[in-house]
């Protein structure tokens, strides 16, 4: 008598479907991403900066960048006194955030009559108190008495010219605070090719009998 032979039936497991990603995890992979690529080119930025030397800007707070970087006050009156070794060099406060610069000339032509100087000596000391958004700077003579007053304005500079026996005359330039920078470090000058023009009657805030 033969047997039936019996089939073990084992049941085939059906696919699982393919887990959909939420949108959320796309978001995140994709911010990922967009991370990665922007440290990417950051990095490659800075070694292209470095190796081939370029100069970053600098920015006074409020200002477009400047083509040098803000220095420490002090370092900025030491470098004033050695390019100005025939005055004297100090700094008044007439306002709680305004410090002006002073220089009192012993001997010599003071830094009116040398325009290159006097950018310079301009140059340094906004450098040196960057904060500011106004800057004055008084140049005087000891044995005549009468001296120079530069005030630097948002878009002008003021060249103010004073003495004890006669009315003040004053000169405006069209110089920005930037501008006046870059002419001092590249050691040129405020007048070289700059427009300006007499300023009429006494100029503001300027104590005058006449």
């Amino acid at each position: 008598m033969s047997r039936t032979p019996y089939h073990i039936y084992i049941p085939t497991p059906s696919p699982q479907p393919v887990p959909r990603r939420d949108k959320p995890s796309r978001a995140r992979e994709v911010l990922l991403i967009t991370v990665a690529l922007v440290i990417a080119a950051g990095v490659i930025g800075g070694f292209y900066v470095v190796a081939n030397h370029v100069p970053l800007p600098f920015a006074f707070p409020g200002e477009q960048p400047t083509p040098a970087p803000a220095i420490k006050p002090v370092a900025a009156l030491q470098q004033i006194q050695f390019i100005y070794p025939n005055a004297s060099v100090s700094v008044s406060s007439p306002l709680s955030d305004e410090l002006d610069l002073v220089t009192n000339v012993r001997s010599g032509n003071p830094a009116r009559t040398q325009p290159k100087l006097a950018t310079q000596i301009l140059s340094l000391y906004m450098r040196g108190y960057s904060h500011q958004t106004f800057w004055r700077w008084t140049d005087i003579e000891d044995v005549s008495g009468s001296r120079t007053i530069f005030e630097v304005h948002p878009t002008e500079l003021w060249t103010i010219q004073m003495n004890p026996y006669s009315c003040p005359t004053w000169e405006i330039y069209t110089l920005s605070p930037q501008d006046l920078i870059a002419l001092g470090v590249s050691e040129q000058d405020y007048t070289s090719g700059v427009p300006s023009h007499p300023g009429q009657g006494v100029p503001p805030n300027i104590v005058s009998s006449c």
